[in-house]
């Protein structure tokens, strides 16, 4: 009986010495670190964005008010990636970024909106779309290699006008033709003559040599008549600007009889700052062309009122006027200057003293 206890407390002490030395390990075994505190250094700091994370930006409503869109970028994509379009619904659920293909079809951000409200007018990358909220899909109204921008619906809600090339044009939404409201020409004087009058004697042989050969004044009868059907065609007087003005607003009136344009005009020997870029992809140095200073000429804007139909214009008279000679501006003396100036004026107390 005594060897038979004895066999059973042995059975436990092996037991026991198999159990406690896996409690003491479990015990004594370490548990996940706990997370670091983010430390301001410097190098963190200088991570900006891509840190802490991009600010949302351009956030618009959908037309039924139901769901917001806006641009969205996550701290951790990388940093010249251009921002996703991401749609959420009114009550903040079902946040998601949508794919390329979803984002072209999604509402524009900008644009103008019909009266009725079932359409909008945009530029997309040079070209124009109507966008239909009824169903949800976009229409492409333009797809040239020049850039189309400022699209807006006429009066009668039946055209849209835009601006190609700082001229206006208009098109009809049921698939009309296209129409140039305006003639505005950048950098071109006036229409030069077909056939520049000479002196004297050289108008006596053209007129004699019209008279005497049949073939010249064939040639010259058909030039005369080309010129005619020309201006018979072009009864729209042309806008002329010098080169460096620019067209940069052209709205058309409610009755599409007139445009009213925004001209830019630079400022007169006006000279912009060059800064040095030392990171370009070229290995060289290349300049990146500033503002003006403070104080050297500066731009201005004029409005000019066009005629649709005879192409007249007609300046806008706000009644302000330039001056004929603008004075001189100075902030500042350099210290040469400072020291010449201060001993004109010391050399001037002397000779006063001295009196």
């Amino acid at each position: 009986m005594k060897t038979k206890h004895l066999r059973r407390a042995g059975i436990v002490l092996c037991v026991l010495s198999f159990i406690f030395p896996q409690l003491n390990i479990a015990q004594t075994r370490p548990g996940p670190p706990p997370p670091k505190s983010l430390q301001l250094t410097v190098d963190s700091i200088m991570r900006g964005p891509r840190l802490v994370g991009y600010p949302p930006t351009g956030v618009y409503w959908s037309q039924d008010s139901q769901r917001v869109y806006f641009r969205w970028k996550q701290a951790g994509e990388p940093r010249l990636k251009a921002m996703s379009l991401y749609v959420v619904n009114r009550d903040g659920s079902g946040l998601r970024r949508l794919t390329d293909e979803e984002a072209k079809q999604a509402p524009p951000a900008t644009g103008e909106l019909s009266k009725d409200k079932t359409m909008s007018v945009f530029a997309d990358e040079g070209d124009i779309f109507i966008y239909l909220h009824a169903n949800g899909t976009r229409r492409q109204i333009t797809r040239t290699v020049d850039a189309e921008t400022n699209p807006h619906f006429t009066f009668d809600q039946k055209h849209i006008y835009f601006t190609r090339q700082s001229n206006l044009y208009v098109m009809a939404l049921d698939g009309g033709s296209l129409d140039q409201l305006t003639d505005i020409r950048i950098g071109a004087g006036a229409t030069p003559s077909a056939s520049p009058k000479g002196t004297d004697s050289q108008e006596y042989l053209k007129k004699e040599e019209r008279a005497l050969l049949d073939a010249v004044r064939e040639r010259a009868e058909q030039r005369e008549e080309q010129e005619k059907k020309r201006k018979e065609r072009e009864k729209r007087k042309s806008f002329n600007l010098p080169t460096g003005q620019n067209a940069v607003s052209l709205i058309l009136s409610p009755d599409g009889r007139y445009v009213i344009a925004t001209i830019s005009e630079p400022g007169t020997a006006a000279k912009n700052t060059i800064v040095p870029n030392y990171v370009t992809e070229s290995a060289y140095t290349e300049d990146i062309t500033g503002r003006t200073k403070v104080g050297d000429a500066q731009g201005r804007t004029r409005l000019v009122i066009i005629d649709v139909e005879t192409g007249e214009s007609k300046n806008v008279d706000h009644g302000q006027r330039l001056p004929a000679t603008p004075p001189v501006q100075r902030t500042e003396l350099n210290p040469t200057e400072a020291g010449q100036k201060e001993s004109a004026e010391s050399k001037s107390t002397t000779e006063s003293s001295q009196t």
